[in-house]
């Protein structure tokens, strides 16, 4: 029988250390990072404690601007840090900070651990215009694609954009300049491309140009380490991609008078110094127990205990302090590691697939404030639905032999044997026995004879677009302080469920059930099916509700509509926002996403 040991560990209690883990991941657990862009925080105003939340899906980032020196011109000369809530256990961050990151610009990309950023095979003059060449990184082998490894590029500037960049289709204009831009991101911004880059690495780097002519260069890549996609069981081996994350730094930004900043750092990425041409500067030191930044001869000294950032103090002795955060959940175990291999239906997988559970727990995070005020944050897993999505249900293998050797045999007895322990003991219970006893009491193992010996695999098949999504949502925050009775705000979010539509017989290829051109909510299963509420209860009972798109490609995400309603209950305000799209629009163009 396979122990779900992460599963154990936070039963009692425990946790995987904070640092992400190379662990093998399967494609639908990978499903979130796909639509990540339509629940990612842009530029959002902070809160008193650094904290910005999605509305829509409750994600919350932390962030905080310790040193920010004003000079003759708007460049920022400034050390701030950034800690996403998220589950630890999907990807490896930029970090510098513990369980924090030390927030500066950056590209970044999930990508083939053997290819890395390549565009291109290793024969391939053009392999690593990874910029002039737009398109989705190479990977190689048969087995896997660029779409299922690669979610994206994503643009990160802090108090900027947060965004995707997406294939420039030339649709609007570019700046006059008579350079070639082959990349938007949001906020009209332009990408421009670099012939080299630093850091011992090969290939173009990017230069992002803000509308009021500040330019971000972006050269030194750094990696980090990223989950290993797989196909099939757990125990199947041969059906794996190693991956890493690749955050290509900025090293530059300048202003349309020439004023710059530069950024320097370490092979690994961590930040060690920001000057300016206007003379100011900041330098980062480690120390026995974490960092020092000095800026105009004071100090900000950041604190660590067992990797997580627990206090910065400030050149006045005032301080931050905060609780561990980052070693709260497990790997959600999908339900096809379960699915017997008695034989390959492809209905069987994916609909299987179609039920995707919730991150385990919850978890708190506490931020003590310099001036004395106390904020605690309490998240927990959610799971979001999205309507109008196409089943799509992609056969990735066939029944197969393969030849291995004793390990694996036990590993497939052992996992069928309880399988069929727990029917046998949820049929007992079903004929209303009473003698039933435990699983335990049903599970009848016979290890394999042979030392090696060819085994007959089962198929694998799965869902290519996901009805839903996961997301580890803020559900309250308390205040609270000298002299300062409890402040509570609480946020509920409206939950459905959204059955595909165009569905088909595998057996006779023929239309079942929903057209995507219908209602799905027609036959009741469910009230909304273009939007759904979140309702955030201030601490003096007003309520503001907040509508978010969830029809996948069209809407998902945006704010539909948003109410204020009093204590009493009386809606005082009450606003409707409609968006321009690709179906109600002939004449509008839209760049591409890649």
């Amino acid at each position: 029988m396979r122990t779900k040991l992460a599963a154990i560990l936070l039963a009692f209690g425990m946790s995987a250390p904070m640092h992400a883990i190379a662990q093998e991941v399967s494609i639908p657990s990978e499903y979130g990072e796909k639509i990540k862009a339509a629940s990612s925080l842009s530029a959002l105003g902070r809160g008193m404690f650094g904290d910005s939340t999605n509305d829509a899906t409750g994600n919350t980032v932390f962030t905080a601007v310790d040193i920010d020196l004003p000079g003759n011109n708007e460049l920022p000369v400034q050390f701030g840090r950034r800690l996403l809530i998220e589950p630890r256990y999907i990807q490896e961050e930029l970090g510098g900070l513990g369980n924090w990151d030390i927030d500066v610009p950056y590209i970044e990309g999930t990508f083939s651990r053997a290819s890395g950023w390549a565009i291109a095979a290793s024969s391939n003059p053009n392999r690593f215009k990874r910029c002039s060449y737009g398109g989705a990184p190479v990977v190689e082998g048969m087995l896997f694609s660029s779409e299922e490894v690669f979610h994206g590029y994503r643009v990160h500037i802090p108090g900027e954009l947060d965004d995707q960049m997406m294939l420039n289709a030339n649709n609007h204009p570019n700046p006059a300049d008579g350079k070639t831009y082959p990349w938007v991101v949001g906020m009209q911004a332009r990408v421009s491309c670099l012939p080299s880059i630093k850091n011992g690495q090969s290939g173009e780097g990017f230069v992002v140009h803000l509308p009021d002519g500040v330019r971000y260069y972006f050269d030194f890549p750094v990696e980090r380490s990223a989950p290993t996609l797989r196909k099939g069981p757990k125990f199947v081996q041969g059906y794996t991609m190693p991956r890493k994350r690749v955050f290509m730094l900025a090293t530059r930004i300048e202003d349309r008078f020439g004023n710059y900043v530069n950024l320097q750092y370490g092979a690994t990425g961590l930040l060690t110094s920001v000057t300016a041409s206007d003379g100011r500067q900041i330098s980062i030191q480690p120390t026995q127990n974490g960092y020092v930044a000095t800026a105009n001869g004071r100090q900000w000294q950041y604190q660590m205990q067992t990797g997580h950032l627990v206090s910065v103090v400030n050149p006045d002795m005032s301080r931050w302090t905060y609780s561990p955060f980052g070693t709260y959940s497990a790997r959600v175990d999908y339900p096809d590691d379960t699915l017997s291999l008695d034989y390959f239906s492809p209905e069987n997988f994916c609909q299987a697939n179609q039920q995707y559970p919730e991150y385990m727990g919850a978890a708190a995070f506490t931020v003590t404030h310099p001036g004395g005020a106390r904020g605690v944050f309490d998240f927990t897993g959610h799971v979001f639905a999205r309507s109008r999505v196409q089943y799509l249900c992609v056969i990735d293998f066939f029944d197969h032999q393969v030849q291995t050797g004793n390990w694996l045999l036990t590993l497939m007895y052992q996992d069928r044997a309880f399988s069929n322990a727990v029917r046998d003991w949820v049929s007992c219970i079903a004929s209303g026995s009473t003698n039933c006893g435990t699983i335990s009491d049903h599970y009848e193992y016979t290890p394999p004879l042979n030392e090696e010996e060819t085994v007959d695999i089962s198929g694998y098949a799965r869902i290519l677009v996901p009805n839903t999504f996961p997301s580890f949502s803020l559900t309250k925050m308390e205040v609270t302080g000298p002299g300062l009775s409890p402040l509570v705000t609480q946020y509920s979010y409206q939950h459905q469920t959204f059955a595909y539509c165009d569905a088909y017989d595998h057996q006779t290829g023929l239309p079942t059930g929903l057209r995507c051109t219908e209602d799905p909510c027609a036959d009741g299963s469910c009230t909304d099916a273009v939007g759904r509420w979140t309702e955030i209860t201030l601490p003096n009972g007003d309520k503001i509700r907040k509508r978010y798109g969830v029809v996948y490609g069209v809407n998902e995400g945006m704010l539909l509509e948003e109410q204020v309603v009093d204590a009493q209950g009386v809606v005082t305000r009450h606003m409707l926002h409609r968006f321009l799209d690709g179906s109600n629009n002939t004449t509008q163009n839209f760049n591409r996403r890649v």
